[in-house]
């Protein structure tokens, strides 16, 4: 790239996947100025495919839609600092400083569409110490929007966190960003001592002595249903500090919490789930062990994986229990037992890929007890325990795997026998989105039509995976093709259409096309 571009200067490189599963480095061009109010920028990045070498320069305003990232979060929170200080005048900002803003400490990002998105809050240097708004900047086009919102910073939420708790003495990490009942409301996490995950925390932005806590659902002990939210399609959260539950999605809630389920009458109880709630089990199992947990949580700082599993190789803990990531690579000689607890939520789980991710993950696990002299045992826990993913799994036996799922994939047309392209539909009239999904079925049809030679298979419309979020229902298409420009000219066109006939109003529509056949 230096023998090609000698003159540029380059910021740090993204490595990114184009719409065709090609990929690519992201390198950012930088251009400095000089002078009072010089600084530096991005003014182009350079394409390089990690395959081939071949690389291409395109200016700021047309580097393709797939890139997510040109723009660093430190660069835009830079300039707008700028831009806040100096609005009115240098002069105004040493003297007076009359409506001078600058950013808040901390961000965060979130997806929305096909880009990723840098959020922060914007306070004022004369008043007090409260955000007067936040910033949302997309990282490819730099286009940033303002949006006032007078209300606690990120850090003062997370002490309004950590006082709920006090007694505790856990520490919050920092927030996300979420919209709940059109309220802006923190989201994060409280660790104890150890530095893991113990609960959750919501923060109201604008009245920020509201805070809630919870990790736990209600299930019925009769009809095993779950208690979910009457606006959407997921269980409610109980929160033990407010002492209700709550939809993460929405924000609905039911203050005091009920004891029966509205299904069928029976007694609810309140339970948690997943790797926190083995850890407790474990403790009251084996109270002399040491139980060493890892997930997402517990590893987010900065080389804190190779720290917790030095420790666990130095015999510092007895017990590891975690997520995925405990699955593969590690080689411990003395681990003569693994086990796998709920195998099933991803056994059945939709995307054709299902039983291919099982195999891989239940192969990686029996893997790892028995690697050296004493032999190695692996327990599954399952409903189904002659499935034969699980069997295959458990023999590793490869081969038998791969001509069972190939003839799956063949039999049923998935990938690799043919693209697969999700489109999704979301509106307030569960009649009105199905109808609209129909009606861009049918479309799609027809303009398939006038290419008979243009291999196609379209199925539903049917519910999206959760259903329906805060009242909004959600349907989708799965469309099976060759994944070429034809195909995605034919998707072009019946956009139009459906624009055409005004029926965005009636639902919205997004494209997935690499799916797995969820949305």
């Amino acid at each position: 790239m230096r023998f090609h571009y000698p003159t540029f200067m380059f910021d740090d490189p993204a490595f990114e996947i184009d719409e065709n599963g090609d990929p690519w480095w992201v390198c950012p061009r930088v251009s400095h100025t000089i002078g009072l109010f010089g600084g530096r920028d991005i003014v182009g990045a350079v394409l390089v495919n990690a395959v081939t070498g071949e690389s291409a320069y395109y200016e700021a305003g047309s580097v393709p839609n797939w890139v997510d990232h040109v723009f660093t979060a430190e660069l835009i929170m830079q300039q707008y600092d700028y831009h806040g200080t100096y609005v009115n005048g240098f002069i105004n900002s040493l003297f007076g400083q009359r409506d001078v803003t600058v950013t808040t400490e901390g961000y965060n990002y979130i997806a929305i569409g096909d880009d990723v998105y840098m959020y922060t809050g914007v306070t004022s240097v004369v008043s007090d110490q409260s955000n007067i708004g936040f910033i949302l900047s997309n990282q490819r086009t730099k286009e940033t929007k303002y949006y006032p919102c007078a209300g606690a910073t990120e850090y003062s939420a997370m002490d309004s966190a950590e006082g709920q708790v006090q007694q505790m003495k856990y520490t919050a990490t920092f927030p996300l960003l979420l919209n709940i009942s059109d309220q802006p409301t923190y989201f994060m996490a409280l660790k104890g001592e150890d530095g893991l995950v113990k609960m959750y925390a919501m923060v109201n932005v604008q009245q920020y002595n509201i805070v809630e806590t919870g990790q736990t659902v209600a299930q019925c002990e009769d009809c095993r249903e779950v208690l979910k939210c009457p606006k959407c399609s997921v269980p409610m959260v109980y929160h033990k500090s407010a002492h209700k539950v709550l939809c993460h999605y929405c924000g609905s809630q039911q203050e005091p919490p009920p004891t029966l389920c509205p299904a069928c009458g029976g007694k609810l109880q309140y339970r948690g789930f997943g790797t926190q709630k083995a850890e407790e089990e474990l403790a009251k199992l084996f109270p002399e062990a040491r139980v060493l947990r890892m997930d997402q949580d517990s590893t987010a700082a900065k080389d804190a994986h190779e720290k917790l599993l030095a420790k666990f190789a130095a015999h510092e803990y007895d017990i590891m229990v975690g997520t995925q990531m405990v699955a593969k690579g590690l080689d411990f000689e003395d681990v003569t037992l693994v086990g796998v607890l709920g195998i099933d939520s991803l056994l059945f789980a939709q995307g054709f890929r299902a039983y291919e991710n099982v195999f891989s993950l239940i192969t990686q696990v029996v893997g790892r007890s028995g690697r050296a002299k004493e032999p190695g045992f692996a327990i599954i826990q399952t409903t189904d325990p002659d499935n034969p993913v699980l069997t295959l799994a458990a023999a590793q036996d490869y081969d038998a795997f791969y001509e069972q799922e190939i003839a799956y994939r063949k039999l049923g047309l998935y990938p690799p026998f043919c693209g697969l392209c999700v489109i999704g539909f979301a509106g307030a009239k569960e009649n009105e989105v199905a109808r609209a999904a129909a009606r861009f079925s049918a479309l799609l049809g027809q303009q398939a039509a006038k290419q008979p030679d243009l291999p196609l298979r379209i199925l539903g419309p049917t519910p999206g995976s959760i259903e329906k979020i805060n009242d909004t229902y959600r349907y989708k298409l799965t469309v099976k093709c060759r994944n070429d420009r034809r195909f995605r000219d034919l998707v072009r066109s019946t956009l139009a259409l459906y624009e055409k006939e005004k029926l965005p109003s009636k639902a919205s529509v997004v494209v997935d096309l690499h799916s797995d056949g969820d949305i």
